[in-house]
Order: structure tokens, then C-alpha cells, then sequence
């Protein structure tokens, strides 16, 4: 075995484990960069990890591991403090996280390791919007405005069916198509 060769080892079969592994919602070795988060760690930093812990007012070297970990369990992907330096295997960083109301931006990650048949970088879109809309009648006005691009379920009901209808000539095709959900 070289330095470079990695063995897993389960007791049962694990039919999932090259599905896990080659995610970017995978576990483990794919999920840590430990390139990056050993800074954060007692056993790789034991000297400079006080001043980190202090800096980033974290309680012990565990809480700045997780703060700094980001996707690691017991800590949303999508928290306020999502530490954009954290490297990811996902197609888009966010620039702007979750918050729990506002608007949530995610950018191309311009390490993304997917490529199409011709060789060109994987996502095509440089930049994704997301508006978090929680009132359904302000997303519905907005989907009427033309200024949605996608709507969830929470828009396209059977109520606003009639109101959809009559605002169809408002529409920036003069139509729309629509179709009972079963």
C-alpha cells in the first residue's frame, strides 16, 4: 500500500459507498477537506488553535471545527455562518447563505470537478438567485409580475387557477399551460 491508496472496510456489504464517495453530499473522506480544516483541529494545530478559537468566539476548538466544518452533521449547510472558505465538492458557492428570510445567492464554484461530453466546466449558470418568499400572496403577485423564474406548489394550485387564467394575456407568451398535479 502507498501514501496515496485509501481501504474501506465494513462487515456488511456497502453497495452505496462509490455513489457516497463521489457526491458532494457524500460522507466522510469527500465531506472534510482535511487540507483546510486541520487548522482547526487540536491534534494538527495545538499551538495556534486558542487564538483561533478566540478570534472566531468559538467556546472550544470542537465548536470552531464545527463553525468552520460547515456541512458537518448537526450543522445546516444553510446556516447564517456558513463559512464560504470551506472547500466543496458542489457545483455552486454560496455567497449570499441562508439566512431565514431575504434572498440566497450561490455562484459557479470554478473547482467544480464535472465536465459535459465536450470538455466545457460544469454548471453552465455563473450565478443562481433564490428570492425566500414565505407570504403565498406575494408570491403569487411576483409570479404574475413575471418576476419569478420558478415557482414551487405553493403557487401553482387549484385556487389560483382562475387567477392565473385571467391574467394569461399579461403573460410574456400571451399563454399558459397548466395541468392538475395527481
Amino acid at each position: 500500500m502507498d501514501q496515496h491508496t485509501v481501504t474501506f472496510t465494513f462487515p456488511n456489504p456497502h453497495g452505496l459507498l462509490l455513489q457516497l464517495l463521489s457526491t458532494a453530499e457524500g460522507a466522510g473522506p469527500t465531506r472534510y477537506p482535511k487540507h483546510y480544516l486541520r487548522q482547526f483541529h487540536k491534534k494538527y494545530n495545538p499551538d495556534g488553535l486558542d487564538r483561533l478559537i478566540k478570534e472566531h468566539n468559538a467556546e472550544n476548538w470542537v465548536k470552531l471545527f464545527q463553525l468552520k466544518g460547515g456541512n458537518i452533521p448537526g450543522t445546516p449547510y444553510n446556516a447564517v455562518w456558513y463559512n464560504q472558505e470551506l472547500p466543496t465538492l458542489h457545483g455552486w458557492l454560496l455567497t449570499t447563505p441562508y439566512s431565514g428570510t431575504g434572498r440566497v445567492i450561490a455562484e459557479r464554484n470554478p473547482f467544480y470537478f464535472k465536465v459535459d461530453p465536450a470538455g466545457q466546466q460544469l454548471p453552465y449558470i455563473d450565478r443562481v438567485t433564490y428570492d425566500l418568499l414565505q407570504d403565498q400572496e406575494v408570491m403569487l403577485l411576483k409570479t404574475l409580475n413575471g418576476e419569478l423564474d420558478l415557482v414551487t406548489n405553493k403557487v401553482n394550485t387549484l385556487q389560483n387557477r382562475a387567477v392565473f387564467f385571467d391574467n394569461q394575456q399579461r403573460g410574456a407568451t400571451g399563454s399558459w399551460s397548466w395541468s392538475p398535479t395527481r
